[in-house]
């Protein structure tokens, strides 16, 4: 049954038939065809079609072979849709070369030559495209029957016209792909814009509380200086002068409370967890593998004494490069960190990519990447350097050093 129609702006859309939507799963839509196209090439066999006037060959194993090929292959055309299309165009000319009369099965090879248009490169399927073309015109120029221009002009169109239908489909899902990519960088522009406007209005209301503060807390500071003079003196006074001094104290507080409600926003109670450190690599490259790409982690080298602002660099060093490597298509990757008595070394690489992010043959130009501008700033105030580099096999590969010491750090 259908769920109950629901409204998104303005429009009244209905769900899908729970059926309907298993029945669109390829694993399931192909066998399907493959049974129907198997089912109409063994029925023709016996049963030609009246249109055509041909004493065909009689049915016999052959034939029947010839006939279930090809149709059954469309069920595999998502798993190897090249192999398929070689297979099911082969053996559905070759039973036809032989005389057989055929079905809805003469079609099987459209069918897979539509998904290498649809899933492969322009060169991969042009190239099929055009081998199906010849393929199809040796069947015609020597097959049983003798073609018109007719046969040639339908023939050779609807085989152009499932290619050229697999290519437009193809464009339109690439081009969804970066339309939706390209809404994604917006929003996360817009979230960014908006994060950063809330930090310069909480650090607007801090520095104003700071300044407030600063004055309550020197208006007190003076009446107590005050009153101690006064104290033997002039006890009275001296008291009025402590009674303000409480008053101007509690000002101060409730004015720190409410600003601290101010800048209590939701969600800000997870700041206040300890940063992350060099300690915490082994939680990160285990997030990495449950991401499901195989990272290693080594260390060489006796562990030393690193300032906190060096252990949260290097962790986020670690952290972005790591995205790196998954952004670039590395199913493999290695961190390496290396110790020494005055400085840390830190080593992200990648292997086995499956396809080229950056790299443009620039060379050591590939060091003036702008998506690491903002990590290099950030290393380099603590006195690091950060070089960025490809393996012979394309791997990217992104290394860091820190100093140790608080001379070099702070030079």
């Amino acid at each position: 049954m259908w769920r109950q129609p629901h409204a998104y702006r303005g429009r009244v859309i209905k769900a899908e038939l729970p059926l309907w939507r298993a029945l669109r799963r390829p694993e399931v839509l192909d066998p399907l065809i493959a049974a129907v196209l198997t089912f109409s090439a063994v029925h023709a066999l016996w049963n030609p079609s009246p249109i055509v006037d041909y004493d065909f060959r009689d049915p016999d194993l052959l034939g029947v072979l010839l006939a279930v090929v090809p149709t059954l292959a469309v069920a595999f055309r998502g798993r190897w849709p090249l192999a398929v299309l070689v297979v099911s165009a082969v053996t559905s000319l070759l039973h036809a070369q032989l005389g057989y009369s055929q079905g809805l099965g003469s079609f099987a090879p459209l069918l897979p030559l539509y998904t290498v248009a649809a899933h492969r490169s322009f060169r991969v399927s042009g190239a099929a495209a055009l081998a199906t073309m010849a393929l199809v015109s040796v069947f015609l120029a020597t097959g049983p029957l003798e073609p018109g221009l007719g046969d040639w002009s339908s023939n050779l169109f609807v085989v152009a016209t499932t290619w050229a239908i697999g290519r437009s489909v193809r464009s339109r899902r690439t081009s969804q792909h970066h339309l939706e990519q390209r809404n994604l960088a917006l929003l996360e522009a817009r979230d960014a814009e908006t994060q950063r406007l809330v930090v310069e209005e909480r650090a607007r209301i801090a520095r104003e509380l700071q300044d407030l503060v600063a004055h309550h807390l020197t208006e007190v500071g003076v009446q107590v200086a005050a009153a101690r003079r006064m104290v033997r003196r002039d006890p009275a006074t001296a008291e009025e002068l402590l009674l303000g001094a409480e008053s101007t104290g509690r000002a101060a507080l409730e004015e720190m409370r409410r600003a601290g409600g101010v800048l209590d926003t939701p969600g800000a109670g997870a700041d206040l967890r300890p940063q992350p450190g060099l300690d915490e690599l082994d939680r990160l490259v285990e997030r990495e593998r449950a991401a499901g790409t195989e990272v290693v982690l080594r260390t060489e080298g006796h562990p030393v004494h690193a300032p906190a602002g060096v252990g949260l660099t290097a962790y986020r060093f670690v952290e972005e490069a790591l995205r790196h490597l998954r952004d670039d298509g590395a199913s493999r990757g290695e961190v390496r960190v290396r110790w020494e008595e005055s400085r840390l070394g830190l080593v992200v690489a990648g292997r086995e990519r499956s396809r080229v992010r950056w790299h443009d043959g620039a060379g050591d130009d590939a060091n003036e990447l702008d998506e690491l501008d903002g990590l290099r700033s950030r290393i380099a105030l603590y006195g690091g350097e950060l070089h960025v580099s490809w393996h012979p096999d394309g791997g990217l590969r992104l290394e860091a050093s820190f100093p140790l010491t608080t001379k070099e750090i702070n030079a």
